[in-house]
């Protein structure tokens, strides 16, 4: 049976526009931070859940915040548009590391550019490869494994710019379909299955309005 909320009960909205623009500013630096790490230091922080680069984030906002509420008397943030940030930088997070956007990339070149007489590749699986999803064009290939030019080249572009497209629509059409899959099994999951959900709860209480997370001798 589900709870009914009373009427004493404070319910906080995180889907908010403030949430969404913030969201919208750190997405790219998290990106870009995460393409660090994984690519060139090789940390791999999404290899696990809770992701760290996004924790990271989350408790400078939370330290921002009560900065802000210390000097206005009223926080920027509540505990849900923390959350919704939270959810929001894990999802990029996961799409933008080595397991998706790395793989991604390297299946749109890998075998126009390692097929040669030898291996036979292209007359072995050629055919079954979606080329109209793929780089074709073997000068903008051969600039992505070999460098020594900028990727700011119109016949670079050209050459990227629709499969790219392509493969950003199949990954939005992907995350619709799970946030489908979501809300179908939520009720039966949440409310009757009574899951713990143990990888929320790190976040969730991080941003408890008191920050009692972080008085806990536990956490020092």
């Amino acid at each position: 049976m589900s709870t009914i909320p009373s009427s004493n009960t404070i319910v906080l909205r995180g889907l908010t526009l403030r949430s969404i623009l913030l969201t919208l500013l750190l997405i790219p630096l998290n990106s870009m931070w995460l393409l660090q790490q994984e690519t060139v230091h090789y940390t791999f922080p999404t290899w696990l859940a809770p992701i760290s680069n996004v924790i990271f984030i989350v408790v400078g906002l939370i330290l921002a915040n009560k900065i802000w509420g210390k000097l206005s008397g009223r926080v920027f943030l509540n505990q849900a548009e923390l959350l919704i940030i939270y959810f929001l930088l894990s999802i990029s997070s996961c799409i933008c590391s080595d397991k998706i956007g790395h793989h991604l990339v390297e299946f749109m070149v890998h075998a126009q550019w390692f097929a040669d007489q030898e291996n036979e590749w292209m007359q072995l699986f050629g055919n079954y490869l979606p080329h109209w999803a793929l780089v074709n064009d073997q000068k903008a290939i051969r600039f992505y494994y070999e460098g020594g030019t900028t990727v700011y080249q119109s016949e670079i572009l050209r050459a990227w710019i629709v499969p790219t497209l392509l493969w950003i629509g199949f990954l939005v059409v992907t995350m619709f379909v799970l946030l489908c899959l979501n809300t179908f099994l939520r009720q039966q999951w949440t409310e009757k299955e009574k899951l713990a959900y143990p990888v929320i709860q790190l976040p969730l209480q991080m941003t408890t309005p008191k920050m009692v997370f972080f008085r806990n001798s536990c956490f020092h």
